[in-house]
């Protein structure tokens, strides 16, 4: 084939992909005009519930297809209904084929990619532990810019009203113009930086390793307040009804009220809680070191259930209408019913540290690879 037919093949070829994305950001923007707080991003949403209405039930065990192709995935998936977007120690933020796992393009950063990318009006946003912060376009991997801090960026970003806002290892949170990657401001905080930001009712919060809860003015990184806790925070805030659920290193779990910026109630866990909590209006569930995952009453702190992994429980867990889906280092991936009692379970080849995503009847996660259980 000569040149001048090789480059009309590619031009079809790029329409109707084009046509494919239109019609995949006609469908997302009804949804965000239908949930403004929810696009594709670590916990769903910017309160970060890992709550999800998509039901999925499997009668038996699910099937398991695998992605090989990288090292270790510490990186949530994400999805705009066509691609599945995640990062890898392999150094690579990757973009597969939802349905076939077949890869659609990688883009290369100079370390291991652990932030859950942000997928917002066709542009991917993310960390890498390069210290870069990128946004590259979702539907062919080519980077629109990147923006050089200090340290590794484990954080996940926010996204709204053309502003992007992540926290990074060298203490800082930042806020960046999302179209040009421009700086807006930043935020010093006394340590690393792990857990991603949450937005509620126009105001920003974030979990900090130097033991503080901050409550910030979204638009100039002004401090509302701040509340110190009894060890380092690593794990990603849940909010529902004004009430942030988080767990501490030091193995505490608790529910703070925004408004008044009191405890309302405080739970022991058995070991250090890196797990970030999912909530609903009757459930909150996190998981901790002691190899438990936990389920609270979200206005009480009852506790209703637990349920023993084979070890720690790193993985966020995701509530479904019908399930608890999380990971844990012992391997296995688990769905639980909203009782506690397990329904299934299935080996992987490593410990299992994302959360999951739950999307049309599969299930995806990251462990030593990428993995979708589905049923035939």
């Amino acid at each position: 084939m000569n040149k001048s037919l090789q480059r009309k093949e590619i031009k079809k070829e790029l329409a109707l992909l084009d046509q494919a994305l239109a019609i995949s950001g006609k469908v997302l923007a009804r949804i965000e005009r239908k949930h403004p707080d929810a696009y594709p991003m670590f916990r769903h949403n910017n309160h970060r519930s890992g709550c999800t209405e998509e039901k999925i039930h499997f009668n038996n065990i699910p099937e398991m297809e695998v992605f090989y192709h990288l090292i270790s995935v510490n990186s949530s998936p994400v999805s705009d209904g066509r691609y599945l977007y995640f990062g890898s120690n392999y150094k690579y933020l990757h973009a597969l084929d939802i349905h076939t796992l077949k890869e659609v393009w990688r883009f290369k950063t100079a370390k291991e990619i652990k932030s859950t990318p942000t997928i917002k009006k066709g542009v991917l946003f993310f960390g890498s532990f390069d210290t870069f912060f990128y946004a590259i376009h979702a539907h062919s991997g080519i980077i629109k810019w990147k923006y050089k801090t200090g340290d590794w960026i484990f954080s996940s970003p926010l996204y709204q009203d053309v502003t992007v806002w992540f926290g990074g290892l060298d203490s800082y949170i930042y806020a960046l113009h999302a179209g040009s990657g421009a700086l807006r401001w930043k935020y010093k905080t006394g340590h690393w930086v792990i857990a991603s930001p949450v937005l509620y009712d126009g105001v920003l919060y974030v979990a900090c390793r130097d033991k503080t809860f901050l409550a910030l003015n979204p638009t100039n990184g002004t401090l509302i307040w701040k509340r110190t806790f009894s060890g380092p925070l690593h794990s990603t805030p849940a909010i529902h009804n004004g009430i942030a659920y988080f767990g501490c290193l030091h193995g505490n779990f608790y529910a703070l009220n925004l408004n008044e910026n009191n405890i309302i109630w405080e739970r022991k866990a058995g070991g250090a809680v890196f797990s970030s909590a999912a909530v609903c209006k009757d459930l909150v569930c996190f998981g901790s070191r002691d190899r438990n995952l936990n389920a609270l009453h979200p206005v009480t702190g009852k506790v209703l259930w637990q349920f023993e992994a084979g070890r720690s429980v790193h993985s966020s867990p995701v509530i479904t209408p019908e399930n608890v889906f999380f990971g844990s280092d012992d391997g296995q991936f688990y769905a639980l019913n909203r009782q506690g009692e397990l329904r299934w379970k299935v080996q992987t080849e490593g410990p299992i540290r994302t959360s999951p995503l739950v999307s049309g009847n599969n299930v995806f996660f990251g462990g030593q690879y990428l993995y979708k259980l589905f049923e035939e």
